[in-house]
Protein backbone atom coordinates (compact mmCIF):
# COMPACT_ATOMS: atom_id res chain seq x y z
CA UNK A 1 0.00 0.00 0.00
CA UNK A 2 1.27 3.46 -0.63
CA UNK A 3 0.00 6.98 -0.23
CA UNK A 4 1.16 10.05 -1.17
CA UNK A 5 0.27 13.94 -1.11
CA UNK A 6 1.34 16.99 -1.76
CA UNK A 7 -0.19 20.33 -1.04
CA UNK A 8 1.00 23.26 -3.32
CA UNK A 9 0.13 25.67 -0.24
CA UNK A 10 3.53 24.22 1.93
CA UNK A 11 4.96 21.80 -0.30
CA UNK A 12 4.64 19.00 2.25
CA UNK A 13 4.76 15.46 1.01
CA UNK A 14 4.21 12.03 2.58
CA UNK A 15 5.03 8.62 1.69
CA UNK A 16 4.30 5.31 3.12
CA UNK A 17 5.37 1.60 2.16
CA UNK A 18 4.69 -1.97 3.40
CA UNK A 19 4.94 -4.55 4.42
CA UNK A 20 8.54 -3.71 5.96
CA UNK A 21 7.63 0.19 6.60
CA UNK A 22 9.05 2.91 5.24
CA UNK A 23 8.20 6.30 5.62
CA UNK A 24 9.31 9.75 4.24
CA UNK A 25 8.19 13.23 5.17
CA UNK A 26 9.66 16.46 3.62
CA UNK A 27 8.92 20.21 3.34
CA UNK A 28 10.13 22.37 1.24
CA UNK A 29 9.33 26.34 1.47
CA UNK A 30 7.88 28.80 -1.06
CA UNK A 31 10.19 31.55 -2.28
CA UNK A 32 8.65 34.59 -3.97
CA UNK A 33 10.69 36.77 -5.57
CA UNK A 34 9.61 40.50 -5.69
CA UNK A 35 10.78 43.88 -7.65
CA UNK A 36 7.80 45.72 -8.37
CA UNK A 37 4.77 46.08 -6.59
CA UNK A 38 3.22 42.77 -5.10
CA UNK A 39 -0.23 41.86 -3.63
CA UNK A 40 -0.20 38.01 -1.14
CA UNK A 41 -2.31 36.11 -1.40
CA UNK A 42 -3.37 33.59 2.03
CA UNK A 43 -2.44 30.68 0.24
CA UNK A 44 1.51 31.69 -0.02
CA UNK A 45 1.54 31.71 3.87
CA UNK A 46 5.01 30.47 5.15
CA UNK A 47 6.45 32.13 1.93
CA UNK A 48 10.05 33.81 2.24
CA UNK A 49 9.10 36.91 0.09
CA UNK A 50 12.49 38.31 -1.45
CA UNK A 51 12.93 42.40 -2.13
CA UNK A 52 15.08 41.99 -5.40
CA UNK A 53 14.75 45.84 -6.22
CA UNK A 54 16.68 48.97 -5.56
CA UNK A 55 13.80 50.88 -6.13
CA UNK A 56 10.66 51.88 -3.79
CA UNK A 57 7.63 49.43 -4.17
CA UNK A 58 4.65 47.70 -2.09
CA UNK A 59 3.85 44.35 -1.07
CA UNK A 60 0.10 44.16 0.60
CA UNK A 61 -0.42 41.53 2.83
CA UNK A 62 -3.69 39.34 2.57
CA UNK A 63 -6.46 39.33 5.05
CA UNK A 64 -4.74 38.30 7.97
CA UNK A 65 -6.19 34.93 9.41
CA UNK A 66 -4.45 33.95 13.16
CA UNK A 67 -1.12 31.23 12.22
CA UNK A 68 -0.50 33.05 8.80
CA UNK A 69 3.04 34.17 8.46
CA UNK A 70 5.27 35.81 6.07
CA UNK A 71 9.32 35.94 6.25
CA UNK A 72 11.03 39.12 4.04
CA UNK A 73 14.65 39.16 3.45
CA UNK A 74 16.42 42.47 1.65
CA UNK A 75 18.95 41.05 -0.97
CA UNK A 76 18.95 44.28 -3.26
CA UNK A 77 20.11 47.61 -0.95
CA UNK A 78 17.41 50.26 -1.96
CA UNK A 79 18.83 53.30 -3.46
CA UNK A 80 15.67 55.28 -4.07
CA UNK A 81 11.90 55.36 -3.10
CA UNK A 82 9.83 54.23 -0.43
CA UNK A 83 9.60 49.96 0.21
CA UNK A 84 6.53 48.74 1.93
CA UNK A 85 5.62 46.35 3.65
CA UNK A 86 1.60 47.38 4.36
CA UNK A 87 -1.46 45.50 5.52
CA UNK A 88 -4.10 45.09 3.08
CA UNK A 89 -7.23 47.49 5.04
CA UNK A 90 -6.74 51.05 7.35
CA UNK A 91 -8.19 48.79 9.92
CA UNK A 92 -5.38 46.34 10.43
CA UNK A 93 -2.73 46.79 12.04
CA UNK A 94 1.41 45.94 12.90
CA UNK A 95 1.99 45.29 16.34
CA UNK A 96 5.87 43.99 17.66
CA UNK A 97 9.25 45.64 17.77
CA UNK A 98 12.15 45.64 14.93
CA UNK A 99 16.20 46.06 16.12
CA UNK A 100 17.58 48.59 13.53
CA UNK A 101 21.43 48.78 13.23
CA UNK A 102 23.57 51.23 11.32
CA UNK A 103 26.72 49.32 8.94
CA UNK A 104 28.55 51.65 10.44
CA UNK A 105 28.43 51.67 13.71
CA UNK A 106 25.94 48.87 14.47
CA UNK A 107 24.67 50.55 17.40
CA UNK A 108 20.79 49.11 17.50
CA UNK A 109 17.99 50.92 18.66
CA UNK A 110 14.49 49.45 18.42
CA UNK A 111 11.32 51.33 17.11
CA UNK A 112 7.89 49.84 18.39
CA UNK A 113 4.46 49.47 16.03
CA UNK A 114 2.27 49.84 18.01
CA UNK A 115 -0.81 47.57 16.83
CA UNK A 116 -3.43 50.79 16.49
CA UNK A 117 -1.86 53.10 14.49
CA UNK A 118 0.81 51.49 12.06
CA UNK A 119 -0.37 50.11 9.20
CA UNK A 120 2.99 49.57 7.59
CA UNK A 121 6.82 48.96 7.60
CA UNK A 122 8.21 51.72 5.24
CA UNK A 123 12.05 52.19 4.13
CA UNK A 124 14.49 54.79 2.56
CA UNK A 125 17.09 52.53 1.97
CA UNK A 126 19.40 54.85 4.12
CA UNK A 127 18.08 56.04 7.50
CA UNK A 128 15.12 53.67 8.03
CA UNK A 129 16.38 50.18 6.56
CA UNK A 130 16.37 49.17 3.43
CA UNK A 131 19.84 47.48 3.22
CA UNK A 132 20.75 43.90 2.06
CA UNK A 133 20.31 41.76 5.17
CA UNK A 134 17.56 43.29 6.56
CA UNK A 135 15.09 40.74 7.47
CA UNK A 136 11.11 40.91 9.10
CA UNK A 137 8.69 38.50 9.72
CA UNK A 138 5.00 38.98 10.09
CA UNK A 139 2.97 36.37 11.78
CA UNK A 140 -1.07 36.99 11.70
CA UNK A 141 -2.52 36.89 15.26
CA UNK A 142 -6.24 37.90 15.17
CA UNK A 143 -8.15 39.33 11.97
CA UNK A 144 -7.05 42.85 12.34
CA UNK A 145 -3.39 42.43 13.81
CA UNK A 146 0.14 41.11 12.30
CA UNK A 147 3.06 40.56 14.94
CA UNK A 148 5.81 42.08 13.32
CA UNK A 149 9.65 41.31 14.38
CA UNK A 150 13.07 41.80 12.60
CA UNK A 151 16.66 43.12 11.98
CA UNK A 152 16.39 46.14 10.01
CA UNK A 153 19.93 47.00 8.48
CA UNK A 154 20.28 50.99 7.84
CA UNK A 155 22.60 53.91 7.84
CA UNK A 156 23.37 57.50 9.06
CA UNK A 157 20.80 58.70 11.83
CA UNK A 158 18.43 55.71 12.07
CA UNK A 159 14.61 56.60 12.62
CA UNK A 160 11.48 54.17 12.99
CA UNK A 161 10.85 52.26 9.84
CA UNK A 162 7.02 51.91 11.51
CA UNK A 163 4.45 53.87 9.33
CA UNK A 164 0.69 55.28 9.58
CA UNK A 165 0.36 55.24 5.69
Amino acid sequence: MAFSSTTAQNYEQLSYSAPRLSQWRSAAREVIETAAATTLTARQSGALVLMDAAAGYTITLPTPVAGMYFEFLQTVTQTSGTQKIITNASTVFLLGEVLTYTTATASPAGFAFDGSTHISYASNGTTSGGIIGTRILVTAISATVWAISGTVVGSGTIVTPASTT
